[in-house]
């Protein structure tokens, strides 16, 4: 009645991928978001180069027409100390592909029962986002019953449900993150045979063809002392940043704030997360502090915030034009 319409296979295929959720970039084929992928994980995130590398390298072959096996997109097992990044290396990846991040705690289907309950989840997901970030934490707690299913998917792209039938997993991204092997790595993380050692670590819980399906297996280490400082520097920008965003405050913090706080929070059990926890601490803190004690502080408000003694942890915080307040803090 309007006219005369002609689909041709390219429209065909595009409106197909569009269906299945498949981000606009891979649909036009813009490689810039590859190009740019680096820089962008980089800008947010300290060490553990063997894993940045590797999803880099992952995603290009994956997303760029180099693979051409019936497999996932790609997957690869992040192994290592807890708070070192793995989780948070999977969300910057998923943010920077333009991918959905489905999170599975594995520690709920530790036992056999649970496997009902896990391939019911995996058939929703898979059925509502057949393209996205697959992330399986803690792996190693998950039953054998279901890292037999996920062997299938590692190794053929296809997850088989309850009935046997066969759903397409070859536009996951896969991720499977561990601690098993730490103590191997942070015993040994000056040795040169250390990545030998904890590969032998991981066949102690892991089966060898389970192993070998994954496309890299990355290990992730205890930061270095220089690590350390560089992530509180980046953590105290992305935290001013957050303030300027939300509040419209402008902050400013003295150069041996980061160092000070490097020193007290490094951990070799707990990676990063004690050094977050304290510049929270400390930042929170002192603004509001000066909120109660002084005044509330108005949108572009210009704040500093310096150390006046490393030893007894006093900090003094100015507000341009306004007062200036000293606080402790027991760290």
């Amino acid at each position: 009645k309007n006219g005369r319409f002609v689909m041709d296979k390219a429209t065909l295929k595009a409106a197909s991928m569009k269906a299945a959720q498949v981000p606009d970039w891979i649909i036009q084929k813009d490689f810039s978001i590859l190009k740019a992928l680096p820089g962008k994980i980089r800008s947010r995130f300290i060490g553990q180069n063997e894993a940045v590398n590797g999803v880099v390298r992952l995603s290009r072959i994956g997303y760029g027409g180099g693979r051409t096996d019936e497999k996932p997109v790609a997957s690869i097992m992040f192994a290592g100390p807890t708070g070192t990044g793995k989780t948070y290396l999977s969300k910057l990846l998923s943010k920077n592909l333009g991918l959905k991040m489905i999170t599975m705690d594995m520690t709920t289907y530790r036992s056999s029962v649970s496997m009902d309950r896990f391939l019911s989840v995996m058939t929703d997901n898979l059925t509502i986002n057949p393209h996205a970030v697959y992330v399986f934490e803690e792996i190693d707690k998950a039953n054998v019953q279901v890292l037999d299913r996920l062997y299938f998917l590692l190794d053929e792209g296809i997850f088989y449900d309850r009935n046997q039938k066969p759903m397409y997993a070859r536009g996951c991204f896969v991720i499977m993150t561990t601690n098993a092997g730490y103590d191997v790595i942070v015993k040994n993380r000056d040795k040169p045979n250390v990545r030998e050692l904890f590969e032998l670590a991981l066949l102690d819980r892991f089966r060898p063809s389970f192993l070998n399906r994954f496309d890299e297996i990355a290990m992730f280490r205890p930061f270095t002392d220089p690590e350390y400082i560089d992530m509180a520097k980046l953590h105290i920008r992305l935290k001013a940043d957050g303030m300027k965003e939300t509040y419209d405050w402008n902050l400013s913090v003295d150069d041996s704030i980061p160092t000070l706080i490097a020193r007290e929070s490094r951990s070799l059990t707990f990676g990063a997360r004690p050094t977050l926890r304290m510049i929270n601490g400390i930042l929170s803190l002192g603004v509001t502090n000066y909120q109660i004690e002084m005044a509330p502080l108005e949108e572009g408000s210009n704040i500093n915030l310096e150390l006046l003694s490393a030893e007894n942890k006093r900090f003094k915080l100015s507000v341009e034009g306004g007062d200036s307040l000293e606080f402790q803090v027991d760290l």
